[in-house]
Order: C-alpha cells, then structure tokens, then sequence
C-alpha cells in the first residue's frame, strides 16, 4: 500500500465504527509509512452518500491516534535541539464529525502519548 506521494506502508489496521451517528460505520485505516522518520497516517473512509470516500487524511510525526467514543485523538511528536531523537511533548489533536462536517480541533500539549490503535 502507498500513498498519494508514494511512500509505502509497513503495517496497516482499521477499526470500524460509527463517527457520524449517521447509523452506519466508518472504516479509520492506520498505517505507518516508511521513510527516515517514524510517520503515522490515518484515514477515516465514509460511505454516507453513494460511492466510499476518503473524509480525512492525516500524517503525524511520531504520531499515536486512538479511537474512542465516536472521537478520534491523535498525538504529533514536537523535538526539541536533539533533533529526531527524543520528543520534547506532544501535540495533541481530535479529529470528529460535527453538523458542519469534519473537524481537527487542537487540545494542547501532552508530555506523553498513550499506546494508539495504530
């Protein structure tokens, strides 16, 4: 498996479950991609209307995402003058469905991140 820039995945899992409360499940595909650094990619794939869709794409440094309660929350790695080599804290994120759509809302630092789905 690769993505639009063609990197490739190395290990892929999904979860599927219903994000939207639309009553049908969304499928969330984790993958890490290879490279020089350790990238987490997700998508979430949606079937509301018609053909399955590709909703949200989301590539995080060192990132950990976990899915609970219809809210996925994802961790991007910040570093400090070390470089690559040890992350100072994390970014943390939630990505959900709203009557607007799909949102990435920022909810701060976290000095760790917790085990992902993916």
């Amino acid at each position: 498996m690769s993505d639009d820039g063609g990197n490739f995945a190395t290990s892929v899992a999904a979860v599927a479950l219903d994000l939207t409360k639309y009553g049908k499940p969304e499928l969330v595909v984790g993958y890490e991609l290879t490279g020089s650094g350790k990238f987490l990619g997700y998508d979430v794939v949606t079937a509301m209307i018609g053909s399955p869709t590709v909703d949200v794409n989301r590539e995080l440094g060192n990132g950990h995402a976990v899915v609970a309660n219809g809210v996925i929350t994802d961790y991007e790695a910040r570093y400090g003058s070390k470089g690559d080599c040890c992350p100072v804290d994390y970014l943390k994120a939630t990505v959900g469905f709203t009557a607007n759509g799909w949102r990435v809302q920022p909810r701060g630092v976290a000095k760790t991140a917790p085990p992902g789905d993916f």
